[in-house]
């Protein structure tokens, strides 16, 4: 609806807003770290399938191989099946962050 509302003068929403933008970082150099570290294992593990510690183990397989409908390649080769069955899908909000 394009409504905006000012919480610049309200202390408990600032302090929100700013311990989220905080916890989204703290998030984000977690989930890097998380890459670095997961890199390091698979790099080490090669081909193995399984690597044991005394503290547990990881495994990194190879899921099952699926077949699905490639809908993009469909409607070129079919355009007409694009209007005869639509779907309309409904717009959802976002919450950004800025």
């Amino acid at each position: 609806n394009g409504q905006v509302v000012d919480f610049s003068g309200h202390a408990g929403l600032a302090a929100a807003f700013i311990e989220l933008k905080a916890v989204r970082q703290s998030i984000a150099d977690k989930e890097k770290r998380e890459a670095e570290l997961k890199q390091m294992l698979q790099q080490a593990m090669g081909d193995a399938s399984r690597a044991e510690f005394t503290s547990g183990y990881i495994s990194w397989r190879k899921t099952k191989d699926s077949i699905g409908l490639d809908v993009t390649q469909l409607l070129k080769d079919k355009p007409y099946l694009q209007a005869k069955y639509p779907l309309l899908k409904p717009g959802a909000r976002r919450f950004l962050v800025g």
